[in-house]
């Protein structure tokens, strides 16, 4: 367990948030190598199915590492944690009525001009995956309670 988070943990966090959104096929093949490193952590054979040994070990996939760094990043922008340029890259839905957007404090989600570049961009993830989480994990008080809560709920979806 400590080889993992010494050895190829810090590889997968660098700068996640940039390069976690690439195409499938690139984070397929680091995820296929995460899966032989659990396979190999455990000394089970390829045929063992991956989701149990991950929950098994506290580890999650690469996936979810991105999740969980982009809504960490979210977090600091809307609690003014981080440089002063990205305290408005998130807003809460401006709405006069009363919708269940603005009752569950949900961001509001940019428009996009390219499915390419668009959705795959910090700003449009970002306010997807914040308004995906559960109201009672958003509104964690610190970045750290944040992250122990999402990691708990990404957890449980692999059993």
């Amino acid at each position: 367990m400590m080889i993992y988070h010494s050895l190829i943990y810090p590889y997968l966090i660098y700068a996640v948030p940039i390069w976690g959104n690439a195409a499938d096929n690139f984070i397929d093949s680091i995820y296929k190598l995460q899966k032989r490193v659990v396979r190999y952590i455990t000394f089970k054979d390829s045929r063992t199915h991956s989701a149990p040994l991950f929950n098994s070990l506290n580890i999650l996939n690469i996936r979810d590492i991105y999740k969980i760094d982009t809504l960490k990043f979210v977090h600091d922008c809307l609690n003014r944690h981080n440089p002063p340029q990205f305290h408005y890259y998130y807003n809460y839905s401006a709405s006069t009525y009363n919708t269940a957007s603005f009752r569950d404090n949900k961001l509001y989600t940019p428009l996009i001009r390219t499915t390419t570049y668009g959705l795959n961009s910090l700003m449009y993830n970002g306010a997807v995956l914040w308004n995906n989480v559960p109201l009672s994990i958003r509104i964690s008080p610190s970045r750290k309670l944040l992250a122990k809560n999402l990691k708990k709920l990404f957890l449980s979806s692999y059993t």
